[in-house]
């Protein structure tokens, strides 16, 4: 509502919440099964949704773009196998470790010496195949399907950053692991310098929202929010953000944590009503 500059990725994760219920009580491998296989196909019907649901809003949200559910669903599907395993152990923090440096290194090789080539021939073949799509104004007032751009599969083998393709989500979950496994392994022998951290991650969704805010404020004061020009633009934000996160988290929840609670406890029977409470006053 604020119509600040950035895309807005919590309509996507409402969508994922509703579909991983479909998963929820499923096995481990099924699980990590789904996880390999959203890695592959999830792309392409994201490039194909991002086509044809571009001017519907609700269906965008859930699979029209890279900011749009199916995009994020590998993503999210491995973080659901990852939580079936004991994070305590130094097993599952060494497995964690190794496997993210080892898709890390994969996806970095690829898109410097292979995947360069290969999108090249890609592109060739795409021309063969359809020629060359002339660039026309998409005529928004026209009925459906004739509304819609052309799906841009060149970009199938891509890496940029935000892209949601398969081999630059390989990179991101390799990073995401490899974070996983040293924070585990760091809190086994020094957790106190994880707190910070987890202090902000347990006000994730109210940190999310407040940036937001902060960033409709400077720009409407004229101040603006672009800090590439300011020296260690970037650690100043980590730094506001962890001491923000720390002085939100001595609250017993998240502003915005709580009214999802509150609202979660409108649906729930009044026995798991109860150990929701005795769950947050634990936490």
């Amino acid at each position: 509502m604020l119509n600040t500059s950035y895309d807005i990725i919590l309509p996507a994760y409402a969508a994922m919440f509703v579909l991983a219920l479909m998963l929820f009580c499923r096995s481990t491998r099924t699980i990590v099964t789904t996880a390999a296989v959203l890695l592959v196909t999830a792309p392409p019907l994201m490039i194909l949704g991002s086509s044809i649901f571009s001017k519907a809003y609700l269906l965008s949200d859930i699979a029209g773009g890279p900011m749009s559910a199916l995009a994020l669903t590998p993503a999210f599907v491995a973080g659901m196998a990852n939580v079936r395993f004991d994070l305590t152990r130094l097993r599952t923090a060494l497995l964690l470790t190794g496997s993210g440096n080892v898709m890390l290194v994969i996806g970095k090789a690829l898109a410097a010496f292979i995947l360069p080539n290969w999108n090249l021939h890609f592109e060739q073949w795409l021309i063969s195949v359809q020629g060359v799509v002339p660039v026309q104004p998409t005529d928004e007032y026209a009925i459906w399907p004739l509304n819609t751009e052309t799906p841009m599969w060149q970009l199938l083998l891509g890496t940029a950053p935000h892209t949601a393709l398969t081999f630059q989500t390989m990179i991101g979950l390799g990073i995401s692991f490899l974070v996983m496994g040293v924070a585990c392994l760091v809190s086994k022998k020094a957790s106190a310098v994880l707190m910070p951290f987890a202090a902000v991650g347990r006000v994730a969704l109210t940190m999310y929202a407040f940036q937001f805010v902060v960033v409709w404020i400077l720009d409407l004061t004229k101040i603006g929010h672009n800090l590439d020009r300011v020296p260690f633009g970037d650690v100043m934000i980590a730094v506001a953000t962890l001491l923000l996160g720390l002085l939100i988290a001595q609250r017993p929840v998240g502003p915005l944590e709580g009214l999802m609670r509150r609202f979660d406890r409108l649906f729930s029977p009044p026995n798991q009503s109860h150990k929701s409470k005795r769950t947050d006053q634990k936490r």
